[in-house]
């Protein structure tokens, strides 16, 4: 039998035979994220590991979105380049009951970190790594018309990685969320000028805060931005946040006005800084 670096390999055919079902029930499970897989020579093969957890293809319950068990196949498919499963994955967990804005908390967001985490250590090639992101993005655009807010808008939140931070992801993502709880998001991407901020926030309909993504160490950029921000509005809420921002007395001193570390956190901590925009958050989330 194939080995990789995690141990047996087995062919869906095999898996089959195994568990006495059809391949096709198989190949169904590996599609929709219920059986992690990986693709080699072009053929989907499943870890013998994997086949001793609590998703495999006998004990899976039909109708159970369960975010989180669907996180190793959805990075096995990101990072294969298989946009039409990530896609399959997405819209099975949608058919058994999940909402557009948990796939990003709970399935797309923990999954890039650990796709980030494991280019950074090494496990991951810089092409698998890119290979996803791109992936990553198209889906977060296929969902976004599932995000938007049909009531009245609260107001707008204007977005952007900071100047010299390319990734843009984050800020896609993070946008959506924040439109699916009722405000107008002004995203800016990536690389993002500080006179852009300050523009923006002095000129966008009622602008209630402004919120820095850094994916990259760039304290210099984030004080610049934070300063132009705070020359035309010294009291509208400022948000830092990513992999750049170490912990909260880092964002502190850079002038954040809280700091939270998971993405329901970061919601919360925006509508609690705007609901009092004159008052920097004291909490912080670790």
């Amino acid at each position: 039998m194939p080995l990789d670096d995690q141990g047996i390999l087995l062919s869906l055919n095999e898996v089959a035979e195994r568990r006495g079902l059809h391949y096709m029930t198989v190949y169904r499970h590996v599609r929709t994220g219920r059986l992690p897989a990986i693709k080699q020579n072009g053929e989907w093969k499943v870890r013998e590991s994997d086949l001793e957890g609590p998703t495999t293809p006998s004990t899976a319950t039909p109708g159970n979105a369960d975010l989180g068990s669907r996180i190793p196949a959805f990075i096995d498919r990101l990072t294969a380049g298989d946009e039409p499963g990530c896609w399959a994955i997405l819209e099975n967990c949608l058919s058994a009951g999940a909402e557009a804005p948990a796939l990003l908390h709970e399935l797309i967001v923990p999954a890039m970190a650990l796709v980030g985490d494991r280019w950074s250590t090494g496990d991951l090639k810089i092409v698998s790594e890119h290979t996803a992101t791109t992936i990553a993005h198209r889906l977060v655009a296929r969902l976004g018309p599932m995000m938007r807010n049909k009531g009245r808008s609260r107001g707008t939140i204007v977005l952007g990685a900071v100047a010299g931070d390319t990734h843009a992801l984050p800020v896609a993502i993070l946008a959506d969320i924040l439109r699916s709880n009722g405000f107008s998001v002004i995203d800016l991407g990536g690389n993002t000028p500080a006179e852009s901020f300050a523009e923006l926030a002095q000129s966008s309909d009622q602008c209630r805060a402004v919120g820095i993504s850094a994916s990259i160490p760039a304290d210099d950029e984030l004080r610049e931005a934070v300063a132009a921000i705070q020359a035309v509005d010294p009291v509208l809420p400022i948000l830092l946040g990513g992999r750049g921002i170490r912990d909260a007395d880092h964002a502190h001193a850079l002038g954040s006005d809280g700091y939270a570390t998971g993405s329901y956190e970061v919601v919360e901590l925006f509508e609690r800084c705007i609901a009092d925009p004159a008052k920097p958050a004291s909490a912080t989330y670790d």
